[in-house]
């Protein structure tokens, strides 16, 4: 050390062995003396990007020093005979239990100084880590490993490569004449009828499925014979019959959407009963029927079809908008891909499990189920450590500016006192300031990568 010492310039050997040093000479000295321990008795290895396993070998000298503070600890739980609990003389304790303590604790001095490494390097460790493997030592030292978890780090870089999809929608003409229809439905008149001549009818049935339960109480089902989902073959076995009229069929009610392999063998025969039959006279489709629907609000038919097609892909653009984050969600996850510590995925999967199986009301879930739940529970945590990293390295979180900003815009719209928004926006219950700082991300990102559109019409 005093070659060191007289290479770094640190004084004489005298001063380096003993005294007090100037704090800079110290400090490089305790350094070297760090990294050479560093160097000489612990090893970590970089199982992934969340995982860690450091051997560390202590020698028989370190090793009794951690055994000592072991020692105070365990003696304060022994009652020894002419003495209270706790109170018997540290040596006394040794002499009498120090070999069976020594080995009943070498998990704990193993534990004592793995903290204390981590420490020294300056790690923050995620979860409880694992002690994997323990050895005492012919000259009394300790060896052992030890397995943690780390919180991940995370190259953000590169957005610009990111390219994901946004649907864009259009509406068709026969969107449209459907959105007049659906007004014009709205403002029907009716009259009860004895017969179906026609498709202008709402047509109640009565419906009982064959062989399935007689004795259940038969479903009422109203059925408008224009609709669109109304399957036309049932339709024409509705054509000129009568109020109270039964008859029995195999034909499906509704257009299947999906068909399945045994769809044929699926079939079954249901018993119907007209209970009710409604002759319908549609209004006009002109500006009358704007003024009417909107009660004044909208002068002209023209005016109408824009606004009920503006309400509708208003729908669908939220729908989109929700769509497109999980896309720039799932190409961030693949394109800043790590492994997720194991403890927070576990976690996380617990919490999905437990709410699953009390939704559903069963004591374990499939499978295919829990293979779901990990893969899902995988991608939340990675997206968690994405986001934040992301908010750390574009300053991403909300300014007090902003807050402001938001709560008297809020004021504002609802007539409402500044102070007591601002009170609501910071409580537990509001949740709005989650929501301000996602759209404040998202948007930020949009602003990155390559977004490519997609043409749709409805």
């Amino acid at each position: 050390m005093a070659e060191l010492a007289d290479a770094l310039d640190l004084g004489s050997s005298e001063e380096t062995r003993g005294g007090s040093s100037p704090p800079f000479r110290t400090f490089l000295t305790n350094q070297f003396r760090n990294n050479v321990e560093e160097k000489l008795n612990t090893e970590i290895q970089h199982i992934n990007e969340s995982e860690r396993k450091i051997n560390i070998e202590m020698p028989q000298e370190e090793t009794q020093k951690y055994f000592e503070e072991v020692l105070k600890k365990e003696a304060k739980k022994l009652t020894i005979p002419g003495f209270r609990k706790g109170k018997a003389p540290l040596s006394l304790v040794k002499k009498m239990y120090g070999d069976a303590l020594f080995y009943d604790n070498l998990d704990k001095i193993a534990q004592n100084k793995f903290w204390d490494e981590m420490d020294i390097q300056g790690i923050e460790v995620l979860g409880v880590p694992k002690l994997t493997d323990l050895d005492l030592k012919e000259d009394g030292g300790l060896k052992f490993e030890i397995q943690f978890e780390v919180y991940p780090e995370i190259k953000i870089d590169n957005l610009e490569e990111i390219e994901v999809e946004k649907v864009e929608y259009e509406a068709s003409e026969k969107f449209v004449e459907n959105m007049v229809e659906f007004v014009r439905f709205e403002l029907r008149t009716e009259e009860p009828a004895d017969k179906i001549d026609s498709m202008e009818y709402i047509v109640t049935l009565e419906k009982t499925d064959i062989d399935v339960n007689e004795s259940k109480t038969p479903e009422k089902i109203p059925v408008y014979l224009k609709n669109s989902s109304v399957n036309p073959e049932f339709v024409n076995l509705l054509m000129n019959k009568n109020l109270n009229d039964e008859f029995e069929t195999s034909i499906p009610l509704a257009i299947k959407k999906e068909e399945t392999e045994n769809d044929e063998n699926q079939t079954s025969t249901s018993r119907y009963r007209i209970v009710e039959i409604k002759k319908i006279t549609l209004p006009e489709a002109n500006d009358e029927l704007a003024v009417n629907y909107s009660k004044g609000k909208i002068s002209t038919l023209e005016e109408l079809k824009k606004a009920l097609v503006d309400a509708e892909l208003s729908y669908y653009e939220k729908q989109e908008t929700d769509q497109l984050r999980n896309a720039i969600r799932d190409a961030m996850i693949k394109k800043f891909s790590f492994t997720p510590p194991p403890t927070l995925v576990e976690r996380y999967a617990s919490l999905m499990e437990k709410e699953l199986k009390k939704k559903y009301k069963i004591n374990e879930l499939p499978m295919n189920i829990l293979s779901e739940v990990k893969r899902i529970s995988e991608d939340n945590v990675k997206w968690d450590f994405i986001r934040n990293e992301l908010k750390k390295k574009f300053n991403l979180s909300l300014t007090e500016e902003e807050i402001d900003a938001y709560a008297q815009k809020i004021s504002e719209k609802n007539n409402l006192e500044k102070e007591k928004v601002l009170n609501y926006l910071y409580s537990d219950k509001s949740g709005l300031l989650n929501e301000l700082e996602e759209d404040k991300l998202f948007d930020f990102i949009l602003s990155k990568i390559k977004v490519i559109p997609k043409k749709v019409t409805i």
